[in-house]
């Protein structure tokens, strides 16, 4: 990849890059003297899928802050869904986080939300949240969407 990095930077003013492996965007920017923006690594992070929910979220309803933000399916593996609440640690906003147990947002996530003093809850059951939710975000595979 380092190879491959500088060659590309060459060409570019800024690399965006999606790689299948976790960790690749960190790995080109170690090596690129140019910005490297992660537009999602494998199973890792997928912050520019983050930065327009957020964006929709914001053009749909006005605001972030306030907002009590459900996310709802897949949230183990929806690398969307990661990324959009490390992004949401940024606003004064209240998460729900729906799941069936063998899908549940990873421990090391939903420990640094509660860290930062967040109010956060996890249910199994969508009733628990909505219609109390203003945003929910579904998790349906690869693309997602908001609600």
């Amino acid at each position: 990849m380092p190879d491959t990095i500088r060659t590309l930077e060459q060409y570019a003013d800024v690399i965006v890059l999606r790689h299948p492996e976790k960790g690749s965007a960190a790995i080109a920017a170690h090596y690129a003297e140019k910005p490297v923006i992660n537009a999602g690594d494998g199973p890792g992070e997928h912050p520019t899928q983050a930065l327009l929910d957020l964006f929709t979220i914001l053009e749909e309803l006005g605001t972030i802050d306030g907002l009590t933000v459900a996310m709802v399916g897949d949230l183990r593996y929806g690398r969307t869904v990661h990324s959009l609440t490390e992004l949401l640690l940024n606003y004064d906003v209240k998460l729900r986080f729906v799941s069936p147990e063998i899908l549940r947002i990873p421990l090391n996530l939903m420990n640094k939300v509660r860290d930062a003093g967040y109010n956060v809850r996890e249910t199994y059951d969508v009733h628990d949240v909505i219609p109390r939710g203003g945003c929910a975000l579904r998790d349906s595979g690869p693309e997602g969407a908001v609600h």
